[in-house]
């Protein structure tokens, strides 16, 4: 039924065709009856859908079109609290946002794994605990103090590492939304003004998106649940026993039949209620806004090339954005150019409980009813979206993300695609001087108005162009050299490496530990 309600929610109109009782009725007879495969926690499962589920999914478009934003145009996505959109910007803007990249790319700084191209990177220059300085609210300079590592869960708090996000000022006036950085951005030069312009614009554009999310994932705000209820058997014949303990054929024999039967055996499984659609689906008892504040953003710029000799992009791993010291708590991703690729898809999915009131060992039961075997990953796919020039898509941090493959459109030419990342820090947790408005260490929250930069090419020019021309490089060599806390390339290379490292462990170690836990027929594991 998510499905469903996605692909007929991607149709150009649908807000104004599902009122059409022609289009209604031949919604109803295309798709009722119609095997649907989709993806389950134990593999891929048929799926037909009846006549009632179907005119429930037309139904729901109701509260779809009402959350609709027309002002912003933006609508809900594939799935439950993620958003797109694919009229943010204008063909010209996404050109010109390009074009002032390419200063960007031209410093040849970009770390890569040889067809993906990290030309602004959170990893290059990241926050360095013990070793990154912080400037106090008194100017006094400090070194970066480590977060308290959790009793339980410490693999999802890094004590070495953090991504340096920047603040940005929100504004809301006669109508029109406005982002002004109040540092530089980490990985961008500050000289490039114009660049600047532009990421600030493209944020402006992105807040009403991230204040649906937000709104979404508020606890006031609980996700619909559609369909209720557990399994019920209607047949009770099951196979008998061999009538001796010795007999090792006839006990084979009976377990093949158990399996079978298990399987097949007739079941009630739970239905959308027998009024249909009950209304409701656009309710929110609490609204967030982050008009008036202000906001910590890590930027991140991305660039996939393709060529004849590698034509293939072979997918992101499954990940979320950042570990718990950084706070991210919603991921902003827009496509701004693509060339000569294939658009590849954003998918999603979260982690799931083990269902309620099944009997202990009946994989049979668990299998047809939530798509669950003993042993099968605890979760759950929440669709994808095609990553087409233009289009932007936010979603809440609790759901892992990954790009899907793509290839070359004309094999025999070069393609490239550049997408824009806004990863946004909790504003419950942040505010401007870089400490957690809880007051606790762990809260702590830095951004580049308190780090000053540690890219030391930026620093050199930025006394070369203070000091008279006259004197003598010696005199800005010995300078230099009483500057702590700065990189230079080569070192902040070393660093990158060294935090990708450790972030591929927590993706592993995460994703063992809360997204892939194995379901467990037996006890039927429930997780807090």
């Amino acid at each position: 039924m998510c499905s469903l309600s996605a692909e007929l929610r991607s149709r150009e109109g649908w807000w104004s065709d599902r009122l059409d009782e022609v289009v209604r009725e031949g919604w109803i007879t295309l798709h009722a009856g119609r095997t649907r495969t989709v993806e389950t926690p134990c593999g891929f499962t048929d799926v037909t859908l009846s006549i009632e589920q179907v005119t429930y999914v037309i139904d729901e478009l109701e509260g779809y079109s009402k959350l609709r934003d027309e002002d912003h145009e933006c609508q809900v996505s594939c799935f439950e609290r993620i958003w797109e959109s694919t009229a943010l910007f204008t063909t010209e803007f996404l050109s010109s946002l390009d074009t002032e990249l390419q200063v960007v790319r031209d410093a040849d700084t970009a770390t890569s794994d040889g067809t993906v191209f990290d030309i602004v990177d959170p990893y290059t220059y990241p926050v360095r605990y013990n070793n990154t300085l912080v400037r106090a609210p008194d100017g006094q300079l400090h070194f970066a103090v480590p977060p308290v590592e959790p009793p339980v869960d410490g693999y999802t708090v890094s004590t070495h590492f953090a991504s340096l996000p920047t603040s940005f000022s929100i504004s809301h006036a006669d109508g029109v939304l406005t982002a002004h950085s109040l540092a530089y951005i980490n990985g961008i030069d500050p000289s490039l003004s114009a660049l600047y312009s532009y990421i600030e614009h493209a944020l402006a554009k992105t807040i009403p998106l991230f204040e649906h999310v937000l709104t979404d994932l508020h606890r006031d705000n609980p996700l619909p649940q559609r369909i209720r209820g557990s399994c019920k058997y209607t047949v009770w014949d099951e196979p008998e026993e061999p009538e001796h303990s010795d007999d090792e054929d006839g006990w084979a024999k009976y377990g093949r039949e158990m399996r079978t039967w298990a399987l097949q055996r007739p079941i009630a499984i739970p239905d959308i209620p027998d009024t249909g659609y009950p209304g409701g689906l656009e309710k929110r008892r609490t609204v967030v806004s982050l008009r008036g504040s202000t906001i910590k953003v890590i930027v991140k710029v991305t660039d996939i090339r393709l060529t004849p000799e590698k034509p293939q992009f072979l997918a992101e791993p499954w990940q979320v954005a950042g570990m718990r010291n950084e706070h991210v708590v919603a991921c902003a991703f827009h496509c701004i150019a693509c060339d000569n690729i294939a658009p590849p898809a954003l998918a999603f999915r979260m982690p799931i409980c083990s269902p309620f009131k099944f009997t202990s060992g009946d994989e049979g039961a668990t299998a047809r009813t939530w798509g669950l075997r003993h042993g099968s990953p605890g979760i759950q796919s929440l669709g994808q979206v095609p990553l087409t020039l233009g289009r932007s898509v936010v979603l809440p941090n609790i759901y892992q993300h990954a790009l899907q493959p793509t290839t070359l459109i004309d094999q025999e030419k070069e393609g490239s695609m550049t997408i824009l990342s806004f990863l946004l820090v909790d504003p419950d947790l942040s505010n401007i001087d870089g400490t957690g408005t809880h007051g606790a260490d762990e809260f702590e929250i830095l951004t580049t108005s308190t780090v000053p930069p540690q890219q030391k090419a930026w620093i050199r020019r930025a006394v070369e162009e203070s000091l008279d021309v006259r004197i003598p490089n010696e005199i800005v060599e010995r300078i230099m050299d009483h500057v702590e806390g700065l990189l230079t390339e080569k070192e902040a290379l070393k660093v990158t490496k060294e935090m990708k490292v450790q972030r591929k462990w927590f993706r592993i170690s995460h994703a063992r530990f809360w997204f892939n836990l194995p379901f467990d027929v037996w006890t039927g594991e429930q997780r807090v």
